[in-house]
């Protein structure tokens, strides 16, 4: 059987929407990702999109990735997110030197969650490193069996390393507003031991030059610097909840507008017609920008601080536009959102929390990328 077509991969993703959504609430209320959850992404081959083929992957675009992301949004929020970790973190998972790919697939059901700021400590000694450290929002730490982390060492900068999950102590601090279903717990390390063949320079990772660019010459995503695209990874589940609201909020405006006569009706519906725009701009930012930085990677560009400064913000807008477009449509509802049954209340809240991650700051992503413009630039 041949490797598996996006257009197939986008309908499976497609067809889980009703269950997910079924499940959103208890996904909130448990606080966790139902088990059913993750078992229908692993049998529709969702969670291998980004891996090698070498590996059992489908290795499509950064983009099919990203479309995928939303699409599973639009049914839960805390699923999507986890699903964008588990699947990012085992291509980073696939950067690593060779032995530490052979350690970790030889369990063709690993799961992988990452936490990208060095928390921790990593001292090095005979054969590897010592880590300690407490390392926050390890989403998908449910189910992953590895984790990446990276540590701040005495001499050698910032070091990535492959941990086993079950080698960290997981700390239950996730009681949080929204994306509770994320699980996004702490790990503490407390003297683990890593092996040196566990471990790669992290900046290799933001220059596209990581171990496993060696180990998969073929490999388009082997050798992108991982900030080019990462912008396509968190924030489609922003825009995929509001592409959801929207289709709320369009049954509801239809409702209204079957019902006697609302005073403030002429300005109900322009907040609509905003939200609707707003929105609609998000979706076509995310799919038009994701698809071009796929094509500068085909065509072998070098890519530049700029470039990455600039699909950074270019993401980091798409989910500006997706969350103003939620919080209209939840005016536009009254007093509707409050009740706890209400899925724009869970859609509001997960979008609140998803736009709180540093990552998705439209305002530090301008000044990164107008810094490229100061004298002398």
């Amino acid at each position: 059987m041949g490797p598996i077509s996006s257009c197939d991969l986008l309908e499976r993703a497609r067809k889980l929407v009703p269950a997910l959504r079924e499940r959103a609430a208890r996904t909130d209320a448990e606080r966790k990702v139902p088990p059913e959850s993750i078992a229908v992404l692993r049998a529709a081959g969702l969670l291998d999109v980004l891996l090698p083929r070498a590996l059992g992957g489908s290795e499509v675009d950064f983009s099919v990735f990203s479309a995928i992301t939303r699409l599973l949004a639009t049914g839960c929020g805390s699923t999507a997110w986890v699903y964008a970790i588990l699947t990012e973190t085992a291509w980073i998972a696939a950067l690593f030197p060779l032995k530490a790919q052979e350690e970790v697939w030889d369990d063709r059901a690993a799961m992988f969650c990452a936490s990208v700021i060095p928390y921790g400590k990593a001292r090095k000694v005979e054969g590897g490193y010592r880590i300690r450290g407490r390392w926050q929002y390890l989403s998908g730490s449910d189910y992953a069996t590895w984790v990446v982390l990276n540590a701040n060492t005495e001499s050698e900068g910032q070091v990535g390393m492959l941990v086993r999950r079950c080698e960290l102590q997981m700390i239950d601090d996730w009681h949080v507003l929204g994306l509770a279903g994320t699980g996004s717990k702490a790990g503490v390390a407390d003297d683990v031991f890593v092996p040196a063949w566990r471990t790669l320079p992290w900046p290799s990772l933001l220059t596209g030059t990581a171990p496993g660019r060696a180990v998969h010459p073929d490999y388009l995503l082997a050798r992108v610097p991982r900030n080019f695209v990462t912008a396509f990874s968190l924030n489609p589940v922003i825009v995929g909840l509001a592409t959801r609201a929207l289709e709320l909020g369009t049954e509801l405006m239809r409702k209204q507008a079957a019902g006697p006569a609302l005073p403030d009706w002429p300005a109900v519906q322009s907040k609509f017609a905003e939200a609707t725009v707003d929105i609609e701009l998000a979706n076509l930012i995310m799919s038009t920008y994701a698809r071009e930085n796929d094509e500068v990677l085909r065509a072998g560009r070098p890519i530049t601080d700029q470039d990455i400064a600039l699909t950074r913000m270019r993401g980091s807008r798409a989910m500006s536009l997706a969350k103003q477009g939620i919080e209209k449509i939840v005016i536009i509802s009254g007093s509707k959102f409050i009740y706890d049954a209400n899925p724009l209340q869970l859609i509001l809240r997960d979008a609140v929390t998803a736009a709180s991650h540093r990552s998705s700051s439209f305002e530090l992503a301008a000044l990164n990328y107008c810094a490229g413009f100061a004298p002398g630039n």
